[in-house]
């Protein structure tokens, strides 16, 4: 003979329904992950290549910055250069370069060298 199921076994209606014991069910949501902080976007330096004219912008993204290359013209792929630098002096040194690098290279130095 089955057993049956007592009303205090069962929580919710329908779909909804679960066991009452159930730990995945009856275990309290977690929050929502909270939206990205995201600070305001700052022009680095231009350089221009035969393709046409790229700025290097830097933005804080929950505290971490990040370094992107984009065309200026806002047609063309954008470039993630970097992310998590610790100090101004770095953040220098990596736009100094990497502007170099671009002109000389004729193409954004984020693609692989060829």
């Amino acid at each position: 003979m089955a057993a049956a199921v007592r009303a205090d076994e069962i929580n919710g209606y329908g779909s909804s329904a679960h066991w009452a014991g159930d730990a995945a069910t009856s275990a309290p949501r977690a929050k929502p992950a909270a939206p990205p902080k995201v600070g305001e976007r700052v022009e680095l330096a231009r350089y221009s290549i035969a393709s046409g004219s790229r700025i290097l912008y830097g933005q804080r993204v929950d505290g971490v910055v990040r370094v992107i290359d984009k065309p200026a013209a806002n047609n063309g792929r954008s470039y993630l250069v970097e992310r998590g630098l610790t100090s101004n002096d770095e953040l220098e040194a990596l736009v100094a370069d990497y502007v170099d690098q671009s002109r000389k290279r004729d193409e954004p130095a984020a693609l692989p060298a060829h």
